[in-house]
């Protein structure tokens, strides 16, 4: 057993020696073949970085959610995402609240006090973007070159208006360091759009202003006929729901009241107070049909002004 034992050592032995004399002797091609794969390595890398997409570790902004801006309650969605990887042009479109109540996509904004910042991430070296007022409350920022391997942009809105409630005239000296300071404007988040946010458009092309701006009202004509048609369902639904009260109230009417009529009565009383309250939705439904139907064509009479050069919209401006 001890000769076996002090075979395999010797075996073992002989086996490392060779192995350390072949790598000495080959030592120069050993060390050139690992200093090429560092190379290669390297050089991997580096086109990866450059060539390939880059994972995003930041949220999405979803679209037609609100986020506020400013301290006085103004309120900026994101609404359109669009890109056009083969000629690198990408439009994004912005629509801007003067508060978060507001909800009739009406508000009149003074875009010469609302700046936009923009920052981008692997956007291409010659990026360049352009915002473009297209309503009242409405803009486009419409970028040129921008890299299809981009990871995100972010928005960044900040309201440049006086807020009258932050303006302090102290009546002392002790009034004025109390108040030093505390009309700071409000921080907030960005709009983020990775590259996975964005619809690819492969027709998607430059657009200047007039075009825009017909576009934005078409799509304000065509949000204003989709809440007509909510509002018709609406009604008819409404109108489903009376007729089963009505005859849920029959009934009711025709059943023996057991000796208790005033039960009886204020049963058939409930009913009819759930009917009438129907027929006031009904009511408010019509109306809100009505009142979208006249902002229609408010929308159309300010789309011939924009034909005719006549509605006058803030200039574009380079980011």
């Amino acid at each position: 057993m001890l000769n076996y034992l002090s075979s395999v050592r010797s075996r073992m032995t002989l086996s490392w020696q060779r192995l350390k004399l072949r790598f000495r002797e080959n030592r120069r091609r050993y060390l050139l073949r690992f200093f090429w794969i560092l190379v290669a390595g390297s050089l991997f890398m580096i086109v990866g970085v450059n060539l390939f997409p880059h994972p995003s570790n930041k949220p999405n902004t979803s679209l037609n959610t609100p986020n506020s801006f400013g301290d006085q309650g103004k309120m900026v969605q994101i609404t359109k995402r669009l890109y056009n990887p083969e000629s690198g042009t990408a439009q994004f479109d912005f629509q801007v609240n003067d508060d978060a109540k507001d909800n009739n996509n009406n508000s009149f904004i003074d875009f010469s006090k609302v700046n936009v910042d923009v920052t981008a991430t692997h956007g291409g070296d010659q990026l360049s973007g352009t915002i473009i007022q297209t309503s009242t409350n409405t803009l486009t920022v419409q970028f040129s070159h921008l890299d299809k391997n981009f990871t995100s942009l972010e928005f960044d809105f900040k309201d440049k208006s006086v807020n009258v409630a932050n303006v302090q005239a102290p009546k002392n000296v002790q009034d004025a360091k109390a108040h030093k300071g505390t009309s700071k404007e409000k921080e907030n988040g960005p709009i983020i759009v990775n590259r996975d946010g964005v619809k690819i458009d492969q027709n998607l092309k430059k657009k200047n202003q007039k075009q825009l701006a017909i576009n934005s009202y078409e799509q304000k004509i065509a949000d204003q006929k989709q809440l007509i048609i909510d509002n018709q369902q609406a009604i008819k639904k409404y109108q489903l729901a009376i007729k089963d009260q009505q005859e849920k109230l029959q009934v009711l009417q025709n059943q023996p009241d057991f000796g208790q009529p005033e039960t009886k009565q204020s049963q058939i009383q409930s009913q009819q107070d759930q009917i009438n309250s129907i027929q006031i939705n009904i009511t408010s439904a019509s109306q809100n049909i009505d009142s979208a139907k006249q902002t229609i064509q408010q929308y159309k009479d300010v789309q011939k002004q924009i034909e005719s050069g006549t509605f006058k919209l803030l200039k574009p401006k380079q980011l």
